[in-house]
């Protein structure tokens, strides 16, 4: 797993360069980046924590996860009201949070198709930016124009809507005020915040599996076959339950004239109840018992989200800098701690 370690991270940023791997388009809404890549680090931390608390012991690991935990803090999320590092960067190669909600058309102003990727995000956006210029006290000449799109009535749209907008975005200092406030953001140097994460999330576990890797599959050696013995007999026995089996069944002791409770009943509570054991047998071998399954899944939706990132978003700088960012710290941390 050493070599995973060093290796995995590389190797998927040079893939899609190297490689003829073809991606057509990637939707920034779709499940796995909305209920697990934003939420990655989470996700990671949970399962790394019942990977140890399984194959280890948690005093032996709780340093490194704290400092990477920190590394992620600083590098990509607004704490305290302080601006992460990856957005001072950004803002000072000259990016800005932008509301180019508008464009010039001839001597009209009209509405922007491309703000944002598509009309659901742009929507969202101008009812985002609705909420935060009740904050910060937008004119009413403006917060009427976007009502205005929303509602999708015919309006005028003046060059100073588009100045006061201009004005209002030099209020925003990090990536999360510009999406709370409906922007997006534009120029200067924008790090890969998917990569930084996605790198730190690949180093943080295999990293921690290089330490106990010989218990976790020995476990998994040992426990697979008593597994499929036990859910085998219980799947075989969901299959042969049915109404016609349990009345051909027939028991000296039981009662003829309950055929139809044997016929109607038994067959649902039995399928039920073999089921659940069924479900529980499943969880607890892989929840419990042999928790590094879930880690590899989890490395397997985190490699493809990587592979994604990188040949879809972002210039080949901003993503080596996100990949820097994360790769070199992991490597000074499990080097010295």
């Amino acid at each position: 797993m050493k070599r995973v370690f060093w290796l995995l991270c590389p190797v998927l940023f040079l893939a899609p360069y190297v490689l003829p791997i073809s991606l057509g388009t990637a939707d920034k809404d779709g499940i796995l980046n909305v209920y697990f890549v934003k939420f990655g680090w989470f996700w990671t931390s949970v399962i790394s924590c019942l990977c140890v608390i399984r194959y280890s012991n948690i005093v032996n690991h709780w340093k490194r996860y704290l400092l990477l935990t920190l590394w992620w803090m600083i590098f990509t999320q607004e704490v305290f009201g302080l601006t992460p590092l990856m957005d001072l960067v950004f803002l000072n190669s000259g990016g800005i949070c932008s509301f180019d909600i508008f464009s010039t058309d001839g001597n009209e102003q009209t509405l922007n198709l491309q703000f944002h990727d598509n009309e659901f995000r742009r929507l969202r956006g101008i009812r985002r930016m609705l909420n935060w210029l009740g904050n910060v006290h937008g004119s009413e000449t403006l917060l009427s124009a976007l009502n205005s799109i929303i509602s999708e009535d015919s309006s005028e749209y003046t060059p100073e809507l588009a100045a006061e907008l201009s004005e209002l975005s030099k209020l925003v200092k990090s990536s999360a005020g510009c999406s709370y406030a409906g922007g997006h953001w534009v120029g200067g140097h924008d790090p890969s915040g998917h990569i930084f994460l996605i790198t730190l999330m690949l180093m943080l576990m295999f990293g921690e599996l290089s330490l106990y890797q010989s218990r976790a599959f020995r476990h998994l050696q040992n426990t697979y076959k008593r597994f499929l013995n036990r859910a085998g007999s219980q799947l075989l026995q969901l299959l042969d339950n049915s109404a016609l089996a349990n009345l051909w069944i027939h028991d000296d002791h039981d009662d003829d004239s309950q055929w139809w409770f044997k016929f109607l009943f038994q067959p649902p509570l039995s399928c039920y109840q073999t089921l659940m054991t069924l479900i529980y047998l499943i969880l607890r071998f892989i929840i419990w018992e042999n928790p590094i399954l879930l880690l590899f899944t989890l490395t397997a939706l985190w490699s493809y989200s990587f592979v994604v990132t990188v040949m879809l978003f972002h210039t080949f700088w901003e993503q080596l800098s996100g990949f820097v960012a994360a790769y070199l710290v992991c490597i000074l941390v499990y080097q010295f701690f």
